[in-house]
């Protein structure tokens, strides 16, 4: 005869442990949660990180040939936009002792061109989108301006033509990282873990509990024949 114990799962057992201990649960939940709070107010950035975007393109104009010039002139230095010799220009353009060369250089990020599969674009253009990454929405703004007029000058001053201008200006900014956002997140995601893990504990101490709560565990399920049931008095 096996008498090894048979793990039961039963759910309306399960359900009622957990309204037992939902002080317990409350508590652990609350406790995670104070966790979540003292993470998202050291280890998380407490500042909202903005993006402002200004654009510089080379529109087709003239002859074909003169058109496609302009256009694989944008493509060609495209990629100087993220440089320290653009970001040079734009700190005297800006003259801000705080936005030198180097931190103007972080701040920075660019997208390729906007081209076809054929090499040109759509709308006959190349566009190239300038972003300025900052903690404040001015200095974004400001950085994003002065890097797209930095970098048709430095353009300009290689190519001897004036085939790239700025297309837009950076005048708002969009919330690239929102802090409070991030913090609540990170909050809402401990309390989540507080109380499934208090549940699943309290479920888990459930069935795999030693204590005989029916007829069935007491005769292993049929394997034991009951003689008698002896009951607990009532104080």
């Amino acid at each position: 005869m096996d008498f090894s114990r048979i793990i039961e799962i039963d759910f309306g057992r399960c359900f009622k442990a957990l309204l037992n201990k939902i002080k317990l649960i409350i508590a652990t939940t609350i406790a995670f949660g104070v966790i979540g709070v003292l993470v998202a107010v050291f280890y998380l950035d407490a500042e909202n990180v903005y993006d402002a975007k200004a654009s510089v393109y080379s529109i087709a104009y003239g002859s074909y040939s003169e058109s496609a010039e302009g256009i694989n002139t944008i493509q060609t230095y495209s990629e100087i936009v993220k440089s320290l010799k653009v970001a040079e220009r734009a700190a005297l353009l800006l003259g801000d002792d705080e936005l030198d060369k180097f931190t103007i250089y972080d701040m920075i990020e660019e997208e390729k061109p906007q081209t076809s599969a054929d090499g040109y674009s759509q709308e006959e253009s190349s566009i190239i989108n300038i972003h300025a990454y900052s903690t404040k929405k001015e200095d974004a703004i400001r950085v994003a301006n002065a890097v797209a007029n930095a970098y048709v000058m430095e353009v300009t001053s290689v190519t001897m033509t004036d085939s790239v201008q700025v297309l837009d200006e950076a005048y708002t900014c969009a919330i690239e990282y929102n802090a409070l956002k991030q913090q609540i997140i990170y909050i809402i995601i401990f309390l989540l873990i507080g109380l499934v893990f208090s549940c699943c504990v309290v479920i888990c101490c459930e069935i795999f509990s030693t204590k005989i709560l029916s007829l069935k565990q007491g005769s292993l399920y049929g394997e034991l024949e009951i003689i008698g049931v002896i009951p607990v008095q009532e104080k």
